[in-house]
């Protein structure tokens, strides 16, 4: 097979995708999802071929003037499915790399970790002489392994054939892992716009879909398509003409300043042709922004959601996934401050700040050189934070207690500001009331209650049932130059 074999002049790459998957839908549909993640419109010609093409690829060749058109021409304002606030349900978030330790108890033969597992690292087992590494393997696809995973499943399994672990035996679990997630993108301009216009509102227009997509930053590639179609308003422009020169799919520049369409391009997306007592006419329309559809149209939109709703929604083994976002910015004023870093009043070097006459065992004699290094820890002087330190576990608290803690789930970029920091809290992982949610860093922070530094804390007055997973995403940002 050949270039020229494969090539289609009416086909153009679009967007990429990782991975696509339809099951038992119409092809239209999955043409129709293609084009819009890619901004294309496509359609089948009177000889069969197929056109997949971005909404700029041909112009018609000629300006609309009134002259052209017979009669009035209709045209509408508005766009139903409008929207600048997107979320996405249904994807699959995946964690950085969690390291778990679990002790054995001489029976138990399976593991449970805190997430479904999409790739597990490394398997290691302290018998007493320390940590060594064991081979595993996915269960049902490979042998004579020491331990067993399944992709999206939360336990790991010792082989039958394995030594149980005893109660002073130690696993350690380094893997990646994978959550249900609800991802939101917005368009602030769109947002701001909408509130100019609306004066009395936040401005926000909200939609949710639901689609099987892995990953965040897919997901939230995919809200950007949507927000990028839909957060704009759509002009429709209906005519009858006997001009020839049109086509669905080309771009057509419009000089009717009146309609406030004035030497703008729209896309042509139907052409009708009618027979009027042997003369031929044209029933031509045309958009700007996103397509006006039908209300025919827009209803099987709804229909369709409603269907993915139905199949997707909440069995009894599923949970709602309850987001909640939080920001704080860091100001000068801040102690302690993530991202402050501390330097030796003066001396670029270790050479110049540090006497290296002086032994490190003479403690108590003069080992700084004089007026080298006057700044120290003090009651509001802290040290800095390393870059992957700066937000590490969220905490709840009841009542001025510590009731449970859990590492980061994902953060990007790891300690750069702003930082993202979501954290995935399963529906059994912790119930009860909650008073307030802090947040902790430092390299002192671990599992361990109340350990590390305390470097933020909000009111948060809920009560998480067992039905309940939170995802709670915080940005911290960095304001001025310190």
């Amino acid at each position: 097979m050949t270039w020229d074999d494969m090539y289609s002049p009416t086909v153009e790459a679009g967007a990429e995708f990782d991975e696509f998957q339809a099951n038992y839908v119409p092809a239209s549909q999955v043409i129709n999802s293609l084009a819009e993640q890619s901004n294309y419109w496509w359609k089948i010609d009177k000889n069969g071929d197929l056109f997949f093409l971005p909404k700029e690829y041909r112009d018609s060749g000629y300006v609309l003037e009134k002259s052209d058109i017979k009669g009035k021409p209709e045209v509408k304002q508005g766009n139903p499915l409008y929207r600048n606030v997107q979320y996405v349900k249904g994807a699959q978030n995946t964690t950085d790399e969690q390291t778990e330790t679990q002790f054995g108890d001489g029976e138990k033969q399976s593991f449970v970790v805190g997430y479904n597992i999409k790739e597990v690292n490394s398997v290691e087992v302290d018998r007493g002489d320390g940590f060594q590494f064991e081979t595993f393997g996915l269960k049902g696809r490979e042998e004579g392994k020491n331990w067993y995973w399944e992709r999206n499943n939360d336990t790991i399994t010792q082989d039958d054939d394995e030594t149980l672990l005893a109660s002073t035996d130690r696993v350690r679990i380094t893997y990646i892992g994978m959550y249900p997630a609800v991802t939101q993108e917005r368009n602030d301009d769109a947002i701001a716009n909408q509130q100019e216009i609306e004066t009395t509102t936040t401005g926000r227009v909200e939609d949710a879909v639901s689609e099987n997509i892995e990953g965040r930053d897919a997901a939230l590639d995919f809200a950007n398509r949507k927000l990028t179609k839909y957060a704009q308003e759509s002009t429709t422009l209906s005519w009858e003409t006997r001009h020839t020169e049109h086509e669905a799919g080309h771009l057509i520049e419009v000089n009717l300043p009146e309609f406030e369409l004035d030497g703008e391009k729209l896309l042509i997306t139907k052409v009708t042709v009618r027979d009027q007592n042997g003369h031929i006419f044209y029933d031509v329309e045309a958009v700007r922004g996103p397509r006006h559809q039908t209300w025919s149209e827009f209803f099987n939109e709804l229909k369709v959601r409603a269907e993915k709703e139905f199949r997707e929604g909440i069995s009894a083994e599923d949970v709602l996934v309850i987001p909640y976002d939080f920001e704080k910015t860091w100001t000068d004023d801040d102690k302690p401050n993530i991202f402050r870093l501390i330097y030796p009043d003066t001396g670029d070097i270790w050479e110049e700040g540090f006497d290296i006459s002086q032994s490190w065992n003479n403690y108590d004699t003069e080992r700084w050189s004089e007026g080298r290094f006057d700044l120290f820890p003090d009651n509001d002087v802290y040290s800095s934070f390393e870059a992957d330190d700066r937000v590490r576990y969220i905490a709840f608290y009841r009542a001025g207690d510590e009731v449970f803690r859990k590492e980061i789930s994902q953060q990007s970029p790891p300690g750069q500001p702003p930082i993202e920091s979501e954290t995935y809290i399963g529906p059994e992982e912790f119930t009860g009331t909650i008073n307030d949610i802090k947040w902790f860093g430092g390299f002192r922070a671990s599992q361990s209650v109340y350990s590390g530094v305390e470097i933020d804390s909000i009111n948060f007055e809920e009560s998480k049932t067992e039905l309940e997973a939170y995802q709670i995403t915080r940005i911290d940002r960095k304001e001025g130059d310190y």
